[in-house]
């Protein structure tokens, strides 16, 4: 026999997730670049960050424990620009992910502003390495260039408790 009990209103209290926003910079030492990467600056935006466009230009990143998800910010580009991505697998013949950072729509690359590129949602119970690759693009020489200003990555806190109602279920075989 299996009886569930509902609790309402328990104290007054519920069992929640808080969540705090690390940001990882470009420059930041946690992140490892292959040969080819060069530190740039806009001087439009005062941004620094780090810009690679050869085919072999790779970078990786182990990111927090707990992490929830994780938001690639850098800058779309008038020109080609593929970014290949994958977690925990650390060798090109892995399933990449596809962004495209290109944007036909942009007449000058200095006058761009930031914006999240791609993001991923993660298991936070497992902690991940991300590998981002310089792939070809849809030009017609396949030239790709791409650039990283920022990392967000959202970092759950369990067991948090806070005040307000909730509901706890409570199974039990008898």
């Amino acid at each position: 026999m299996l009886v569930t009990l509902y609790f309402w209103s328990l104290l007054g209290l519920r069992l929640t997730y808080a969540a705090t926003i690390n940001v990882i910079s470009a420059s930041d030492p946690s992140i490892l670049y292959s040969p080819g990467w060069s530190q740039e600056f806009f001087q439009s935006t005062q941004d620094s960050f780090m810009e690679a466009d050869g085919f072999n230009c790779s970078l990786s990143v182990t990111l927090p424990s707990n992490a929830s998800s994780v938001s690639y910010v850098g800058f779309q580009r008038a020109g080609g620009s593929m970014y290949g991505y994958t977690l925990d697998c650390e060798n090109r013949d892995c399933l990449l992910q596809t962004a495209n950072g290109s944007d036909p729509t942009i007449t000058d690359d200095a006058s761009v502003s930031q914006s999240t590129l791609f993001t991923i949602a993660l298991d936070p119970s497992t902690q991940h390495t991300l590998y981002v690759y310089n792939i070809p693009s849809d030009q017609p020489d396949g030239s790709s260039q791409v650039n990283l200003n920022n990392l967000n990555v959202d970092v759950s806190q369990p067991g948090t408790v806070v005040a307000g109602t909730g509901t706890w279920l409570v199974q039990s075989k008898l």
